[in-house]
Protein backbone atom coordinates (compact mmCIF):
# COMPACT_ATOMS: atom_id res chain seq x y z
CA UNK A 1 0.00 0.00 0.00
CA UNK A 2 1.22 3.49 -0.80
CA UNK A 3 1.14 5.59 2.38
CA UNK A 4 2.37 8.89 0.92
CA UNK A 5 5.62 10.59 0.02
CA UNK A 6 8.81 10.87 2.08
CA UNK A 7 9.74 14.05 3.96
CA UNK A 8 11.45 15.48 0.85
CA UNK A 9 8.39 14.76 -1.28
CA UNK A 10 10.41 12.83 -3.86
CA UNK A 11 10.07 9.10 -3.12
CA UNK A 12 6.90 7.19 -2.27
CA UNK A 13 6.56 5.42 1.08
CA UNK A 14 5.08 1.92 0.97
CA UNK A 15 3.88 -0.53 3.59
CA UNK A 16 2.96 -4.20 3.63
CA UNK A 17 -0.53 -4.32 5.15
CA UNK A 18 -0.71 -6.89 7.95
CA UNK A 19 -3.85 -5.92 9.88
CA UNK A 20 -7.03 -3.93 9.32
CA UNK A 21 -8.28 -2.44 12.59
CA UNK A 22 -11.89 -1.21 12.88
CA UNK A 23 -13.00 0.73 15.92
CA UNK A 24 -15.61 3.43 16.51
CA UNK A 25 -16.32 3.80 12.76
CA UNK A 26 -12.62 4.32 12.03
CA UNK A 27 -10.62 1.95 9.82
CA UNK A 28 -6.83 1.73 10.12
CA UNK A 29 -4.40 -0.26 8.00
CA UNK A 30 -1.41 -1.41 10.07
CA UNK A 31 1.73 -2.91 8.59
CA UNK A 32 5.45 -2.94 8.01
CA UNK A 33 6.97 0.22 6.56
CA UNK A 34 9.32 -0.26 3.60
CA UNK A 35 12.34 1.83 2.59
CA UNK A 36 12.06 3.21 -0.94
CA UNK A 37 15.24 3.14 -2.98
CA UNK A 38 15.83 4.34 -6.51
CA UNK A 39 13.35 4.45 -9.36
CA UNK A 40 14.39 1.75 -11.86
CA UNK A 41 13.50 3.27 -15.24
CA UNK A 42 13.99 0.00 -17.12
CA UNK A 43 11.23 -1.64 -15.04
CA UNK A 44 9.20 1.54 -14.39
CA UNK A 45 9.20 0.64 -10.69
CA UNK A 46 10.56 1.70 -7.30
CA UNK A 47 13.07 -0.54 -5.55
CA UNK A 48 12.11 -1.22 -1.92
CA UNK A 49 13.61 -3.04 1.04
CA UNK A 50 12.62 -3.78 4.61
CA UNK A 51 13.79 -1.74 7.61
CA UNK A 52 16.09 -3.48 10.05
CA UNK A 53 14.88 -3.46 12.78
CA UNK A 54 11.33 -3.70 11.52
CA UNK A 55 9.18 -0.54 11.63
CA UNK A 56 5.41 -0.57 11.88
CA UNK A 57 3.19 2.18 10.57
CA UNK A 58 -0.53 2.87 10.28
CA UNK A 59 -2.78 4.66 7.82
CA UNK A 60 -6.39 5.78 8.21
CA UNK A 61 -8.55 4.73 5.26
CA UNK A 62 -9.49 8.40 4.72
CA UNK A 63 -5.84 9.23 4.02
CA UNK A 64 -5.42 6.76 1.15
CA UNK A 65 -4.57 8.70 -2.01
CA UNK A 66 -3.66 5.81 -4.31
CA UNK A 67 -6.56 3.36 -4.59
CA UNK A 68 -4.96 0.84 -6.97
CA UNK A 69 -3.72 -2.53 -5.62
CA UNK A 70 0.08 -2.92 -5.67
CA UNK A 71 2.31 -5.95 -5.91
CA UNK A 72 5.90 -6.36 -4.80
CA UNK A 73 7.96 -8.44 -7.23
CA UNK A 74 11.37 -9.94 -6.60
CA UNK A 75 13.50 -9.75 -9.76
CA UNK A 76 17.12 -10.25 -10.75
CA UNK A 77 18.31 -6.84 -11.87
CA UNK A 78 21.95 -6.41 -12.76
CA UNK A 79 24.03 -8.53 -10.39
CA UNK A 80 21.59 -8.48 -7.50
CA UNK A 81 18.06 -9.43 -6.55
CA UNK A 82 15.72 -6.46 -6.11
CA UNK A 83 12.20 -6.04 -4.75
CA UNK A 84 10.23 -3.72 -7.03
CA UNK A 85 6.85 -2.02 -6.80
CA UNK A 86 5.40 -0.48 -9.96
CA UNK A 87 2.88 2.36 -9.77
CA UNK A 88 0.63 1.94 -12.79
CA UNK A 89 -0.97 5.35 -12.53
CA UNK A 90 0.26 8.82 -11.61
CA UNK A 91 0.31 9.66 -7.89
Amino acid sequence: MLTGLDADGHAPVFMITEHIVIRDKNVWFVGEKLVSGDFVTHCHAWSVRRHCPRQLTRLNYRDITYHVPLTMNRVNYGCSEECLIALRYRI
